[in-house]
């Protein structure tokens, strides 16, 4: 046990956050803007939980009847990646990270950690910690609830459009520098969607490019045909494009990148003739147009305001990013029905641009990618939107296409 304040306070807190393995339980009844917490508790506990296969111990619990110093982005972001409770009377700080726990008066806001005299008692074992993790953990089960996902703070026509995070706070002068603010996981969610346009002309251009070549399966979409040629070339032919995922594109002109389509499309032709005995891939028309068929059945404009549990797995269960990479069970239990019907609502039927649809349903939906919507939207419109996965991408690289890594 240990007493820490001022700038040690500040530190102690980052470098627990930042070094973060399994545990993040957080009680404050103020709560500041999202840009403030990620520079308190830096982005780890984030990143983590977006990589590990079990659920990930985040938590909040705080008081929403301190309205106006609560941040409803801040409510959300937490929601996103734990749970979230609200406590009346909450008036503990505690802040419990894998078995250490620093109980202090400090808030979670930067004006706590940037411009208050604040002391906390450091817990750095597992043994002094359990106390208070018994202690947090019967809060948390008693005489708590659920915040409502539209919860906005009760607004205060005397207050300026500036947020306030804590009372009296413009009289108080900076004593403490807080940490650098490592990002927002929500920019780069943005910035790998940014190219989505110039995929789909990139992949366009290819298709009309394979398509003069050959047709196979003259009754089916024309991007699902080039898909499954783009899978042959991904795992089966002599020259895989695999390693184009990550390598820079070929460099190809024109003429060369007709060429090379038409080398390979003509293997692709044989390959589906006569498949390899040791092959994975089941390439048939049919298998695509049964997903397609049933993705546009389920989430047509009226019957999408309605899914159900079931509904949504068969959805789901139609993507092979989903199931393939073992993310189906994390993403039906991090979920919530309501969250998944708007997201997906949104992305197929919203009025912004396209990217910014895609990226907004990346954000809210967990362990629901890239990919998984590039699927979604292809198998919806296959008319309009290719499948776009790590597999099509690369092969788009391999013809010299300037698209980016995915």
């Amino acid at each position: 046990m240990k007493i820490i304040y001022g700038q040690q306070l500040v530190k102690r807190v980052r470098e627990l956050a930042d070094n973060v393995q399994k545990r993040l339980w957080v009680a404050s009844p103020y709560l500041s803007s999202w840009a403030q917490i990620r520079k308190i508790i830096g982005r780890n506990w984030i990143d983590r939980n977006e990589q590990i296969k079990t659920r990930f111990g985040v938590r909040l619990l705080t008081d929403i009847a301190g309205g106006k110093f609560i941040n409803p982005e801040t409510l959300e972001r937490f929601r996103k990646y734990g749970e979230v409770r609200t406590k009346s009377g909450l008036h503990a700080k505690i802040y419990i990270i894998d078995d250490s726990a620093i109980i202090t008066s400090a808030n979670l806001t930067g004006t706590a950690f940037s411009k208050r005299y604040e002391v906390g008692i450091l817990l750095d074992s597992k043994r002094e910690t359990q106390q208070i993790v018994d202690l947090f953990e019967d809060w948390w089960q008693k005489k708590v609830k659920e915040i409502p996902e539209d919860w906005e703070p009760e607004s205060d026509r005397r207050e300026t459009r500036r947020e306030r995070e804590e009372p009296f706070e413009a009289e108080l002068e900076q004593l403490w520098s807080l940490p650098p603010d490592p990002g927002d996981p929500d920019d780069e969610i943005r910035a790998e969607l940014s190219d989505y346009d110039n995929f789909l002309k990139c992949y366009r251009e290819f298709a009309e490019i394979y398509e003069g070549i050959q047709r196979l399966w003259k009754k089916t979409p024309l991007f699902f045909e080039t898909d499954a040629f783009l899978n042959y070339l991904y795992h089966e032919a002599p020259t895989p494009s695999k390693k184009y995922a990550k390598l820079r594109p070929r460099n190809l002109n024109s003429e060369a990148k007709r060429k090379e389509i038409k080398k390979y499309a003509l293997m692709f032709n044989k390959w589906v003739l006569n498949p390899s005995e040791d092959s994975e891939l089941d390439e048939r028309p049919e298998h695509r147009l049964r997903k397609s068929s049933k993705i546009k059945r389920l989430l047509g404009k009226k019957k999408i305001k309605h899914l159900n549990k079931d509904d949504i797995k068969e959805v789901v269960y139609s993507l092979e990013s989903t199931t393939r990479y073992g993310n189906l069970t994390r993403f039906l239990e991090n979920n919530n029905i309501k969250t998944i019907r708007e997201a997906w609502e949104n992305l197929l039927y919203g009025s912004a641009p396209l990217e910014i649809r895609m990226s907004q349903c990346r954000q809210r939906l967990r362990f629901f990618g890239k990919s998984s919507i590039g699927e979604l939207l292809g198998y919806f419109k296959p008319e309009k939107y290719a499948l776009r996965t790590v597999t099509s991408n690369a092969g788009l690289r391999f013809f010299g296409y300037k698209v980016k890594a995915y």
